[in-house]
């Protein structure tokens, strides 16, 4: 223990490490199942697993079941519509029945599902329960309850399965991962038992308890025999089509990197398959990403088999992060490598703004390496490095401007064909051997978060009037200098900004109004409070600054990054807007707060990577002024689409909260917090242009994704066609060890 504490060692932040997990891919029929040769326990079980979604299609994704016949069965899923149901039917008569308002579009990683079950509980609301990820589910579209003591098809002398529904004839399978399967039969125990919360993030514990007679532990160790039980009770689960090639270790303790099935080129939809690893590009143009960014500080090596290619122009290779994926291929952010055997430009890399000579030729069937660091590419073909490259000594390299937020992505720009490519990201275990030091694509390898525990920077709350400052106080109460912000929910009232140098005073977001006392919080109304830390560490600065209309104020921000944005407001007599600056504005632009104005060229702020501006023009006065730095706090933007199938952007972190503003037409900004909506769809917005109550309108919808947000609605606010908008976003998780939800 000394030796620990003199090297600084620390401990893992997995105490309990899961190594692997099972892929199903719904086009190889995959399923396992069991048949007990008699009844146990119909009345009382648990049933504990970890998913990955490949698909968020309208198609069924069955979970565990059990049963004999159409109308007679137990059965827990994914619905068409993305939530989760249990049900049971005896001859197609429903005797209980649990729709979830919940839904499950969470593609980027894992989420941790216990169903507990006792019907014998003499409190009927508590007889079936449901928990994601540590938490129980309260909110049912249908929650038609089991009746006392009634017995399921859990636990009967029928077939039991994982992956496929009930029948045969049905042909539904599930697509995407399995891992640490826990059925525990006779015992209704809770998520606790299977895992714990550490810095706000549900991860796995070792269950050391009994499975009961009839129960099981798939830990999918073996893979000759991925239904193996290990609990001891050898109560093993044959396989259906699954192969020793479907046992990954991508699981929830190492996540690694799959293709997208909702970051694309919308009006051209690819087929995303085999754990989400395959492409079959449209039969049209079209563009789509991997989950996750490659951080330029890491060596990182993947794989991609041309499994399917012709005489029509197919790429594989980048896109940044912070670019839209409407656009096409040979955009000035982009960088390619040409897959088109046969024409003058196979195998040549597209720079961002001119193609390079060939490289090679690269064929159909050829397995394509790219090894990625410090913004250099090598790339290989069957293990052969073209330009003669060395990427373990640093030579050889095709590019040298791959952007700090790149990610793996496929192009397909034939207008009448398809393509298909096989990804591996490591979790299949590589064709060769990575170059000396270069790693796979998975969360193990991504730079450790300075902030593990986002809760040290930046709290959202739900409260009444009466309690709302206080807790979020105590949320908070180890912060020398923050910024807090109330605002009712229930009742017309303005926002309420509080800085903790200055905590007798206001300010409001929705006016023009100079400082003053701040206002009494209504009791009895519901409020959403939330706190933003200061410090350099966390990427924020804040001051009060005089300012003398005709020269240009600056004042030193002391915080260090690349992009920034800026807020200033005059709080002194006469007040003032909400003047904005953030890097998607037109340069020498501002954009209002407070307003739904467009951006203008008036500039009353500016801010660099040194200062903070009060401009010339701007009207005498003193100041409250915000900057925010890329980082923590993620810098943003996305162009809409007009299509309630939206825009996807990775922000490399889960969500808390989420301000976005339209920039080039009328729209007031949108707030979404994970406060208000703790699961997807969030349906519930804040605008901070305005008193008015809190709104549910599902033209803002929103999904919160553990990489990234995807935009659900079509309003003009977030998501009007050709619309520009910046976004800023508060974590809740930092990506390397965040959930899916």
């Amino acid at each position: 223990m000394i030796l620990t504490r003199i090297l600084g060692a620390q401990p893992p932040f997995y105490p309990y490490k899961i190594p692997y997990a099972l892929r199903f891919n719904d086009n190889d029929s995959p399923y396992l199942y069991w048949a007990p040769v008699s009844s146990g326990n119909r009345t009382t079980f648990t049933f504990s697993t970890w998913v990955l979604r490949s698909l968020t299609n309208s198609s069924y994704g069955p979970v565990f079941n059990a049963g004999d016949a159409l109308d007679n069965g137990t059965t827990f899923r994914f619905t068409g519509s993305y939530a989760l149901h249990f049900k049971h039917e005896d001859n197609g008569s429903l005797a209980f029945n649990y729709v979830t308002e919940q839904v499950f579009r969470d593609i980027a990683g894992l989420f941790h599902i216990c169903l507990e079950v006792d019907t014998t509980d003499s409190q009927a609301a508590d007889r079936i329960k449901m928990h994601i990820n540590g938490l129980r589910v309260t909110d049912f579209v249908t929650e038609d309850q089991a009746g006392s003591g009634k017995e399921t098809d859990i636990g009967r002398a029928v077939q039991h399965r994982i992956g496929r529904e009930r029948l045969d004839n049905q042909g539904i399978y599930t697509d995407g991962l399995r891992a640490e399967t826990h059925y525990v039969s006779g015992l209704a125990i809770g998520p606790e038992n299977f895992g714990q919360f550490k810095n706000g993030i549900w991860i796995p514990k070792e269950y050391t308890g009994s499975h009961g007679s009839h129960g099981a532990y798939l830990d999918y160790a073996d893979s000759s025999d991925p239904g193996k039980d290990v609990s001891g009770n050898d109560n093993h689960w044959t396989n259906n089509n699954l192969t020793s090639d479907d046992q990954v270790v991508s699981t929830p303790t190492n996540n690694y990197a799959v293709l997208s099935s909702i970051d694309y080129k919308i009006a051209n939809a690819p087929t995303i398959s085999e754990g989400s690893l395959k492409v079959n590009t449209p039969s049209d143009t079209g563009v789509g990403r991997a989950t996750h960014i490659i951080p330029s500080s890491k060596k990182i090596y993947f794989e991609v088999t041309l499994t399917t290619i012709s005489n029509n122009p197919f790429s594989i290779g980048f896109r940044p992060a912070s670019q839209a994926i409407e656009a096409l291929w040979a955009e000035s952010y982009d960088r390619q490598f040409y897959t088109r055997p046969g024409h003058a430009d196979n195998g040549k890399v597209w720079d961002g703004s001119a193609w390079s000579s060939s490289y090679g030729t690269p064929a159909q069937g050829d397995i394509i390496g790219f090894a990625v660091y410090d913004n250099k590419l090598w790339i290989s073909i069957n293990n052969t490095w073209v330009n003669s490259g060395d990427p373990a000594a640093g030579t050889g390299y095709v590019l040298d401007n791959i952007p700090d937020d790149a990610m793996p992505c496929w192009y397909d720009s034939a207008a009448s064909a398809s393509a298909v490519f096989d990804y591996n990201f490591g979790q299949l275990g590589f064709n060769y051997t990575p170059p000396s030091g270069f790693k796979a694509l998975c969360t193990e390898n991504l730079p450790e978060p300075s902030i593990k525990d986002c809760s040290k920077g930046f709290v959202n709350k739900i409260d009444t009037g009466a309690n709302i400052a206080s807790v979020l106080a105590a949320a908070r109460s180890d912060w020398s200098a923050y910024i807090d912000v109330f605002k009712n929910r229930s009742a017309t009232e303005d926002w309420e900004w509080i800085f903790s140098d200055d905590v007798t005073n206001s300010i409001h977001s929705n006016n023009t109004d100079e400082k003053g006392p701040k206002q009494t919080l209504v009791s009895a109304n519901n409020y959403h409070g939330f706190s933003i830390r200061v410090g350099a560490k966390y990427g924020v600065y804040t001051a009060e600054i005089s300012h003398t209309t005709g020269s240009d104020t600056d004042q030193a921000h002391n915080l260090a990054g690349s992009k920034f944005a800026a807020i200033a407001k005059r709080v002194s007599t006469g007040g003032g807007d909400w003047w904005m600056k953030h890097p998607v504005l037109t340069a020498s632009y501002n954009i209002k707060l407070n307003s739904a104005d467009a951006e203008t060229s008036i500039e009353y702020v500016s801010v660099d990577g040194t200062n903070i501006t009060i401009m010339s023009a701007a009207p005498t006065g003193t100041y409250r002024v915000v900057v925010f730095c890329d980082g923590f706090i993620v810098l943003s933007s996305h162009d809409g689409i007009g299509n309630a199938d939206g825009p996807c952007k990775n922000l490399n972190h889960r969500p808390a909260m989420l301000l976005c503003k339209r920039i080039d037409g009328s729209a007031g900004g949108v707030i979404w917090s994970d406060a208000i909506n703790t699961y997807n769809v969030m349906d519930t917005q804040l605008w901070p242009y305005s008193d008015v109550v809190e709104q549910s309108n599902t033209d803002y919808e929103i999904d919160f994704l553990c990489t990234s947000y995807k935009i659900r609605g079509t309003g003009t606010g977030s998501n009007y066609n050709g619309g520009e908008y910046l976004v800023i976003s508060f974590p809740s998780q930092a990506v390397k060890y965040a959930n899916a939800r």
